[in-house]
Formats: C-alpha cells, structure tokens, sequence
C-alpha cells in the first residue's frame, strides 16, 4: 500500500501500511539525470519502504560510521563505501523514515517528535540525526533555479523542528557561497590618502582619563585604513529605523486577518519546503507594515523571544531569499532585520551571527570581499575559518592594522554621551 503526498517528490509509505518487501518503482524526480531524453520528465528507480524499513536500513549501513557532527577524509571514504555519498539514496532513506512527520504538517506532531530536543533518546532519533548530517555533506545545494530536492527535504525537516536539518540548509548555503566568491583586493595608496583626509578631524576617546583627544599619528593612519577598506560596505546589521511613531491597529481592523492569513500560508510554505512560496508570502506580510519603507512596528504587537515578529519574517524571508539565488535581497533583509528587542537577549548574538554570515555569503557574491570587510571582522562564533578575516588575510589586507583602527573608534556609538564629554574638554 502506497500514498502520495504533492509536496514531496519520492513516493512515501504510508504510517500504519503492513509491513512488506522493499519493491523498486519508477517515479518522477525532478533534477535527476535522465540518460535516454534530457527534455523528458526524468525517472529514476527509487525504493519504496515503511518508516520501519527505512530506519532500519539505515540504522545498517550508519552502524559503522559513528557520530558524524564533523565529517574527516576518512569518515567521507566510509560513507562511500557504505553508499552514502548518493544523495538520493540518503534522502529517500529519510523521505521513507519521516514520512509520517513530514505528512502531518505540523512541527507538534507526535511523528515528528524525533526532531526535537526531547525525542534524542529514541533509537530513530539517531538514525534521523545522522542521515541529515549525511545528507548536509553530500546534497547538491541548488539546482539552477532554486533549491535542490535534497535542500528542499531538509528545509521541511528544519521546519518540523529539526536543528540539524536547519544547519544543514546553512552549510548548503555556505557550499554555494563558496563557489561564487567575488574580488577580494586590499586599498590602495590613493583609497587611504583619501580616506585619510576623511578623517582629519577625527577625535579619540582615552582609555585612561576618559577625555577626548586628537589621534596619534599611528592611530591615525591606522582608522585611515579601515576607512578606506570598508567603503564599499553597507549598513550596520539591525541598525535601521523603523516607525515606532504609528499607533497600534484598532480591533477589528483587515490587516489583523490579513496578517494572521499570510503568518499561516508562510507557515505552511516552510512546511512543504516552497522558498518562493513563503518568500511572496513574507514580503506581502512586510508590506503590510509599510515595506520597502520604515515599518510601522506598533501596528503588529507581535513580540517574541528573540525580538518582533516583522524581524523573523526578514530573517526568514532572507533565507528563502539566498536559496532562491536573490542575493542582493537576501543581503538587505538581513542587514535591516533587528536581532534584538525581544523579550529576552540571550538570542541576540545568534541571531545577529546569523545575519553577519548571510550578509558575507551574499554581498561577496555580488559586490566582492570590500562589500564585507566590516562583518568579517566579527569573526562569528562557529564559522570564523569560513565568515572570519582569514579571506582578507589571503588577499592581503594588513588584518592587524582593521582591528587596530576599528579600536580607535571604540565607544563611539553613543553621540550623547560623546557629545557630553567634548563639552567637558572644550572640544568640539
């Protein structure tokens, strides 16, 4: 007994089907070679099997490879040998497992419990957690138009709740990246002594006493060089002003319903792993709020963990963005997404590390590494050989002398306070 769920392109056991025989069947797979005629639908033999089958089969062939967070040389020459460098076959092993999570449409559904944290003890759990991380090291990340099938199953995993599946879009999205790096020079004698006549007036605060100060030379030439090697850069992530001046909608208002229709049908794009879906979705939701222009931010009155609700769809949106291959708003979506503001701060530097990466990824693409040369300096935790200075440093920028300059211009932020303190040292 079969079922077919439209959102998916293997052919699913059905949950509660009785158990049978691995049979192989000729479907449909969009992205797949097709040898015979490249303009016909092509078809590849996949195996059809019950959840149990399948995480039974693969429980088999993952016995020997152990846990797989960091994937070596010699733990790749075993997954071919246990055939797990064949991208369909990972995924139909996970397609026939989660069939039943991936059918309820719902990250609250018994089935998908083994997603979350709190289905780690269950023997499937484990087989799942590794067949993503397989499937993270072996997925062809896009297939010219948008994301692969493969990236599209593990979009629907993450959106049922799986963290694995969710960084393995990410790394799928770093894979990419990695092939389509831009220009990446240091300024030149010309870009610095303009810079440096920018800067002429610059004024430094000293560490010791407090007071504001004129630069040293050293100092000066240093902040020149970060000007100058920064210029091309974009704005600050979530440092956009939003409009915190609108007032809140009256009840009964359309947006309400409005609103709550496009949080469901993006809801329900993530589900099925549909990014251009959820992307339309998201941008008509910002609309709504008065995008491209500044967001009337009172009129939603959705305040999460980590910050408003209009600040997850950006974030969202610019994912689904990226794996759509629309970097240029990708990248805007997330420098104007705000990680904070939430109800609790302990997501920010996450949230905001996530930003800073999508901003490299894309922005290099387009515009080259000078685009970039700010967020690389950040060095986000987790990624920092890959979002890190070390492009720079290969492209020979003096990477001692950005942070050096970057460190004059600490504690500049707040003009109040600045402004205070030039009045007290007859500065101006």
């Amino acid at each position: 007994m079969r079922c077919l769920l439209p959102s998916l392109v293997f052919a699913l056991g059905c949950a509660g089907a009785p158990a049978a025989a691995p049979t192989s069947a000729q479907v449909d797979v969009p992205g797949a070679p097709s040898a015979s005629d490249p303009a016909a639908p092509p078809r590849v033999p996949v195996v059809v099997r019950t959840p149990a089958q399948a995480f039974a089969e693969a429980a088999e062939v993952l016995a020997p490879l152990g846990r797989l967070y960091a994937i070596s040389d010699d733990e790749r020459a075993k997954l071919a040998a246990a055939g797990l460098d064949d991208e369909w076959r990972v995924a139909g092993l996970l397609r026939d497992g989660l069939a039943p999570c991936l059918a309820a449409l719902d990250a609250e559904a018994p089935a998908c419990v083994m997603l979350r944290y709190d289905g780690r003890d269950l023997p499937e759990a484990r087989t799942a957690e590794a067949l993503i991380q397989v499937l993270a090291e072996v997925a062809t990340s896009s297939d010219g138009t948008g994301p692969s099938q493969s990236v599209r199953l593990l979009m629907q995993l993450a959106a049922r709740g799986s963290y694995e599946a969710e960084n393995a879009v990410h790394l799928a999205l770093q894979r990419r990246a990695s092939t389509r790096l831009g220009p990446c020079a240091p300024p030149s004698a010309d870009e610095i002594a303009s810079a440096r006549q920018a800067v002429g007036t610059f004024m430094a605060v000293d560490g010791a006493t407090g007071k504001a100060r004129a630069p040293t030379r050293d100092e000066a030439e240093d902040l020149a060089y970060l000007v100058a090697a920064t210029r091309e850069g974009g704005p600050q992530v979530g440092s956009a002003v939003e409009d915190e001046a609108a007032p809140r909608l009256p009840d009964g208002s359309p947006l309400h319903d409005r609103r709550e229709g496009l949080r469901e049908t993006m809801r329900v794009a993530r589900m099925h792993g549909d990014a251009q879906a959820h992307l339309d979705a998201a941008i008509a939701y910002l609309e709504t709020l008065g995008y491209p222009y500044a967001l009337r931010v009172n009129e939603e009155g959705n305040m999460r963990w980590g910050g408003a609700g209009h600040s997850y769809v950006m974030r969202d949106a610019a994912e689904s963005a990226e794996l759509l291959g629309q970097l240029d708003l990708a990248a805007s979506l997330a420098r104007r997404a705000n990680p904070g503001g939430g109800s609790c701060g302990t997501s920010y530097a996450s949230t905001r590390d996530e930003q800073l990466q999508r901003v490299i990824r894309t922005e290099e693409a387009v515009r080259g590494c000078r685009a970039v040369v700010a967020e690389r300096l950040f060095a986000v935790a987790g990624g920092e050989a890959y979002y890190g200075p070390d492009r720079l440093t290969k492209a020979g920028f003096d990477v001692a002398r950005l942070y050096r300059g970057a460190l004059v211009t600490t504690g500049r932020r707040d003009a109040g306070a600045l402004h205070a303190l030039f009045e007290r040292t007859g500065d101006t």
